[in-house]
Protein backbone atom coordinates (compact mmCIF):
# COMPACT_ATOMS: atom_id res chain seq x y z
CA UNK A 1 0.00 0.00 0.00
CA UNK A 2 1.33 3.42 -0.96
CA UNK A 3 2.04 5.78 1.95
CA UNK A 4 -0.44 8.64 2.45
CA UNK A 5 0.31 11.92 0.73
CA UNK A 6 -0.85 15.48 1.19
CA UNK A 7 -4.14 16.01 -0.62
CA UNK A 8 -4.36 19.80 -0.31
CA UNK A 9 -2.67 22.74 1.35
CA UNK A 10 -5.31 25.25 2.42
CA UNK A 11 -4.87 28.95 3.11
CA UNK A 12 -7.61 30.90 4.88
CA UNK A 13 -7.37 34.64 4.24
CA UNK A 14 -9.42 37.80 4.61
CA UNK A 15 -9.49 41.17 6.32
CA UNK A 16 -8.56 41.02 10.00
CA UNK A 17 -11.52 40.95 12.41
CA UNK A 18 -13.70 39.13 9.87
CA UNK A 19 -14.14 35.91 11.85
CA UNK A 20 -11.27 33.90 10.38
CA UNK A 21 -10.47 32.26 13.71
CA UNK A 22 -13.99 30.85 14.00
CA UNK A 23 -13.84 29.45 10.48
CA UNK A 24 -10.35 28.07 11.04
CA UNK A 25 -11.55 26.14 14.09
CA UNK A 26 -14.56 24.76 12.24
CA UNK A 27 -12.42 23.52 9.35
CA UNK A 28 -9.70 22.15 11.63
CA UNK A 29 -12.32 20.07 13.45
CA UNK A 30 -12.43 17.79 10.39
CA UNK A 31 -10.68 14.47 10.97
CA UNK A 32 -8.54 14.80 7.82
CA UNK A 33 -7.31 18.35 8.51
CA UNK A 34 -4.68 19.76 10.83
CA UNK A 35 -4.17 23.46 11.45
CA UNK A 36 -1.65 25.63 13.28
CA UNK A 37 -1.43 28.90 15.21
CA UNK A 38 -1.33 31.93 12.94
CA UNK A 39 2.08 31.92 11.27
CA UNK A 40 2.35 35.33 9.53
CA UNK A 41 4.98 33.46 7.53
CA UNK A 42 5.16 35.65 4.45
CA UNK A 43 4.93 38.86 6.46
CA UNK A 44 8.21 37.98 8.16
CA UNK A 45 9.81 36.20 5.21
CA UNK A 46 9.57 38.94 2.56
CA UNK A 47 12.19 41.71 3.17
CA UNK A 48 9.81 44.54 2.31
CA UNK A 49 11.95 47.16 4.06
CA UNK A 50 15.31 45.69 3.02
CA UNK A 51 15.76 46.73 -0.64
CA UNK A 52 19.00 44.86 -1.21
CA UNK A 53 17.67 41.56 0.10
CA UNK A 54 14.41 42.04 -1.79
CA UNK A 55 16.36 42.70 -5.00
CA UNK A 56 18.28 39.45 -4.56
CA UNK A 57 15.21 37.47 -3.48
CA UNK A 58 16.58 36.67 -0.01
CA UNK A 59 14.67 36.22 3.26
CA UNK A 60 14.44 39.13 5.72
CA UNK A 61 16.66 39.61 8.76
CA UNK A 62 13.73 39.04 11.10
CA UNK A 63 12.76 35.74 9.51
CA UNK A 64 14.88 33.28 11.50
CA UNK A 65 13.89 34.59 14.97
CA UNK A 66 10.27 34.52 13.86
CA UNK A 67 10.27 30.99 12.44
CA UNK A 68 12.03 29.78 15.57
CA UNK A 69 9.21 31.20 17.69
CA UNK A 70 6.60 29.78 15.35
CA UNK A 71 8.03 26.29 15.85
CA UNK A 72 7.55 26.82 19.58
CA UNK A 73 3.99 28.08 19.01
CA UNK A 74 3.22 24.89 17.07
CA UNK A 75 4.52 22.73 19.90
CA UNK A 76 7.37 21.60 17.63
CA UNK A 77 10.43 23.47 19.00
CA UNK A 78 12.82 20.84 17.63
CA UNK A 79 11.91 21.86 14.10
CA UNK A 80 13.65 25.20 14.59
CA UNK A 81 16.89 23.29 13.95
CA UNK A 82 15.73 22.66 10.36
CA UNK A 83 15.98 26.35 9.50
CA UNK A 84 19.27 27.99 8.57
CA UNK A 85 20.25 31.36 10.02
CA UNK A 86 21.65 32.32 6.62
CA UNK A 87 19.68 34.70 4.34
CA UNK A 88 18.54 31.97 1.97
CA UNK A 89 16.40 32.50 -1.15
CA UNK A 90 12.75 33.22 -0.45
CA UNK A 91 11.59 30.39 -2.71
CA UNK A 92 13.77 27.92 -0.81
CA UNK A 93 12.27 29.05 2.49
CA UNK A 94 8.74 28.64 1.11
CA UNK A 95 9.51 25.10 0.00
CA UNK A 96 10.96 24.36 3.44
CA UNK A 97 7.79 25.72 5.06
CA UNK A 98 5.72 23.35 2.95
CA UNK A 99 7.97 20.40 3.78
CA UNK A 100 7.69 21.11 7.50
CA UNK A 101 3.89 21.45 7.52
CA UNK A 102 3.52 18.42 5.26
CA UNK A 103 5.62 16.37 7.65
CA UNK A 104 3.67 17.48 10.72
CA UNK A 105 0.39 16.68 8.99
CA UNK A 106 1.41 13.22 7.81
CA UNK A 107 3.04 12.32 11.12
CA UNK A 108 -0.24 13.11 12.87
CA UNK A 109 -2.33 11.13 10.37
CA UNK A 110 -3.76 14.05 8.36
CA UNK A 111 -3.76 14.53 4.59
CA UNK A 112 -4.69 18.22 4.49
CA UNK A 113 -3.33 21.18 6.41
CA UNK A 114 -4.80 24.62 6.96
CA UNK A 115 -2.80 27.81 7.46
CA UNK A 116 -4.77 30.84 8.68
CA UNK A 117 -3.16 34.26 8.49
CA UNK A 118 -5.58 36.95 7.26
CA UNK A 119 -2.73 39.08 5.86
CA UNK A 120 -1.62 36.28 3.55
CA UNK A 121 -4.31 37.66 1.27
CA UNK A 122 -1.53 39.96 0.08
CA UNK A 123 0.92 37.10 -0.45
CA UNK A 124 -1.28 35.02 -2.76
CA UNK A 125 1.02 35.53 -5.74
CA UNK A 126 3.90 34.00 -3.75
CA UNK A 127 1.67 31.22 -2.41
CA UNK A 128 0.26 30.24 -5.78
CA UNK A 129 3.64 30.35 -7.48
CA UNK A 130 5.58 28.18 -5.05
CA UNK A 131 3.09 25.96 -3.20
CA UNK A 132 1.56 23.00 -5.06
CA UNK A 133 -1.98 21.66 -4.56
CA UNK A 134 -3.09 24.85 -2.84
CA UNK A 135 -6.68 25.90 -2.17
CA UNK A 136 -7.61 29.33 -0.86
CA UNK A 137 -10.64 30.24 1.24
CA UNK A 138 -11.64 33.91 1.43
CA UNK A 139 -13.77 34.99 4.39
CA UNK A 140 -15.63 38.26 3.86
CA UNK A 141 -17.66 40.17 6.43
CA UNK A 142 -19.86 43.27 6.34
CA UNK A 143 -17.67 46.38 6.06
CA UNK A 144 -19.28 48.44 8.83
CA UNK A 145 -18.82 45.63 11.35
CA UNK A 146 -15.20 45.03 10.35
CA UNK A 147 -14.36 48.74 10.58
CA UNK A 148 -15.99 48.90 14.02
CA UNK A 149 -14.09 45.82 15.19
CA UNK A 150 -10.76 47.11 13.85
CA UNK A 151 -11.28 50.49 15.49
CA UNK A 152 -12.32 48.87 18.78
CA UNK A 153 -9.19 46.69 18.73
CA UNK A 154 -7.08 49.81 18.12
CA UNK A 155 -8.67 51.65 21.04
CA UNK A 156 -8.01 48.69 23.32
CA UNK A 157 -4.43 48.05 22.24
CA UNK A 158 -2.93 50.85 20.17
CA UNK A 159 0.58 49.40 20.42
CA UNK A 160 -0.53 46.27 18.56
CA UNK A 161 -3.12 47.67 16.16
CA UNK A 162 -2.38 51.38 15.87
CA UNK A 163 0.32 51.19 13.20
CA UNK A 164 -2.05 50.04 10.46
CA UNK A 165 -5.38 51.09 11.96
CA UNK A 166 -4.54 54.25 13.88
CA UNK A 167 -7.41 56.21 12.36
CA UNK A 168 -10.95 55.39 11.30
CA UNK A 169 -9.92 56.19 7.74
CA UNK A 170 -7.18 53.55 7.89
CA UNK A 171 -9.72 50.97 9.09
CA UNK A 172 -11.98 51.81 6.14
CA UNK A 173 -9.07 51.62 3.70
CA UNK A 174 -7.98 48.26 5.11
CA UNK A 175 -11.36 46.66 4.46
CA UNK A 176 -11.89 48.20 1.01
CA UNK A 177 -8.36 47.32 -0.08
CA UNK A 178 -8.67 43.72 1.09
CA UNK A 179 -12.01 43.29 -0.66
CA UNK A 180 -10.43 44.60 -3.87
CA UNK A 181 -7.62 42.05 -3.60
CA UNK A 182 -10.08 39.20 -2.97
CA UNK A 183 -12.04 40.23 -6.04
CA UNK A 184 -8.92 39.77 -8.19
CA UNK A 185 -8.64 36.10 -7.20
CA UNK A 186 -12.18 34.78 -6.78
CA UNK A 187 -12.60 33.82 -10.43
CA UNK A 188 -9.95 31.11 -10.00
CA UNK A 189 -11.27 27.55 -9.51
CA UNK A 190 -9.08 26.86 -6.48
CA UNK A 191 -10.47 29.87 -4.59
CA UNK A 192 -13.67 29.78 -2.52
CA UNK A 193 -15.71 32.58 -0.95
CA UNK A 194 -17.40 32.38 2.46
CA UNK A 195 -19.61 35.19 3.75
CA UNK A 196 -19.36 35.54 7.53
CA UNK A 197 -23.05 36.38 7.85
CA UNK A 198 -24.03 33.22 5.95
CA UNK A 199 -21.63 31.12 8.04
CA UNK A 200 -23.16 32.12 11.37
CA UNK A 201 -26.72 31.98 10.04
CA UNK A 202 -26.44 28.51 8.51
CA UNK A 203 -23.14 26.90 9.55
CA UNK A 204 -24.06 23.41 8.40
CA UNK A 205 -24.83 24.46 4.84
CA UNK A 206 -21.70 26.59 4.56
CA UNK A 207 -19.47 23.85 5.96
CA UNK A 208 -21.02 21.29 3.60
CA UNK A 209 -20.20 23.59 0.69
CA UNK A 210 -16.66 24.08 1.99
CA UNK A 211 -16.10 20.36 2.35
CA UNK A 212 -17.31 19.87 -1.22
CA UNK A 213 -14.80 22.49 -2.36
CA UNK A 214 -12.05 20.64 -0.48
CA UNK A 215 -13.23 17.27 -1.86
CA UNK A 216 -13.70 15.74 1.57
CA UNK A 217 -16.86 14.38 3.23
CA UNK A 218 -18.74 16.71 5.56
CA UNK A 219 -18.54 15.63 9.20
CA UNK A 220 -21.42 16.87 11.40
CA UNK A 221 -19.13 16.72 14.44
CA UNK A 222 -17.26 19.74 13.04
CA UNK A 223 -20.10 21.94 14.28
CA UNK A 224 -19.42 20.91 17.88
CA UNK A 225 -15.78 19.83 17.99
CA UNK A 226 -14.55 23.24 16.81
CA UNK A 227 -14.71 24.48 20.39
CA UNK A 228 -12.11 21.88 21.39
CA UNK A 229 -10.03 22.55 18.31
CA UNK A 230 -9.84 26.24 19.19
CA UNK A 231 -7.61 25.99 22.25
CA UNK A 232 -4.29 24.93 20.63
CA UNK A 233 -4.88 27.29 17.71
CA UNK A 234 -5.17 30.27 20.04
CA UNK A 235 -1.70 29.81 21.53
CA UNK A 236 -0.06 32.28 19.16
CA UNK A 237 0.73 35.48 21.02
CA UNK A 238 -0.65 37.55 18.13
CA UNK A 239 -4.10 36.01 18.40
CA UNK A 240 -4.79 37.02 21.97
CA UNK A 241 -6.75 40.03 20.74
CA UNK A 242 -9.52 37.74 19.46
CA UNK A 243 -12.26 36.34 21.70
CA UNK A 244 -12.01 32.69 22.61
CA UNK A 245 -13.99 30.45 20.27
CA UNK A 246 -15.91 28.52 22.91
CA UNK A 247 -19.54 29.59 22.65
CA UNK A 248 -22.21 28.39 20.23
CA UNK A 249 -21.90 29.75 16.72
CA UNK A 250 -23.70 33.05 16.60
CA UNK A 251 -23.53 36.33 14.75
CA UNK A 252 -20.97 38.55 16.47
CA UNK A 253 -22.23 41.58 14.56
CA UNK A 254 -23.75 43.83 17.19
CA UNK A 255 -24.41 47.44 18.02
CA UNK A 256 -20.66 48.15 18.17
CA UNK A 257 -20.78 50.23 14.99
CA UNK A 258 -23.47 52.46 16.48
CA UNK A 259 -21.96 52.69 19.95
CA UNK A 260 -18.41 53.47 18.80
CA UNK A 261 -19.16 56.13 16.22
CA UNK A 262 -21.19 59.34 16.27
CA UNK A 263 -24.04 59.75 13.80
CA UNK A 264 -21.81 61.93 11.63
CA UNK A 265 -19.02 59.33 11.68
CA UNK A 266 -21.50 56.56 10.88
CA UNK A 267 -22.78 58.45 7.86
CA UNK A 268 -19.25 59.17 6.63
CA UNK A 269 -18.14 55.57 7.06
CA UNK A 270 -21.22 54.18 5.32
CA UNK A 271 -20.72 56.61 2.43
CA UNK A 272 -17.13 55.44 1.96
CA UNK A 273 -18.11 51.77 2.17
CA UNK A 274 -21.12 52.09 -0.14
CA UNK A 275 -19.22 51.75 -3.45
CA UNK A 276 -18.14 48.22 -2.43
CA UNK A 277 -20.93 45.79 -3.24
CA UNK A 278 -20.23 42.36 -1.77
CA UNK A 279 -22.85 40.86 -4.06
CA UNK A 280 -20.38 41.39 -6.89
CA UNK A 281 -17.89 39.13 -5.11
CA UNK A 282 -20.56 36.48 -4.68
CA UNK A 283 -21.43 36.68 -8.37
CA UNK A 284 -17.78 36.27 -9.35
CA UNK A 285 -17.32 33.33 -6.99
CA UNK A 286 -20.43 31.58 -8.33
CA UNK A 287 -19.70 32.12 -12.02
CA UNK A 288 -18.49 29.14 -14.11
CA UNK A 289 -14.71 28.71 -13.90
Amino acid sequence: MAPPTIQNRIFLVGCSRSGTTLLQCLIAAHSQIISFPESKFFEHLIPTHEPRRLQWGLSSRRFHPWITQFCVDMGQPQRANHWSKLPLPIRWQVRQFVRELDAIALESGHTLWLEKTPEHLHALDWIERDIPDVKVIHLVRNGADVVASLWDATRRDRAKWGHDHGTIEQCIQRWTRDIAVARQHLQKPHHHLVRYEALVENPRQIMEELCAFLAIPFEPTMLEDYKTTAKPLMQNRYQNCEPAVTAQIQNANSTKFFSLFSEAEQAEIQAKLAPVDLRVLEAIAQSPR
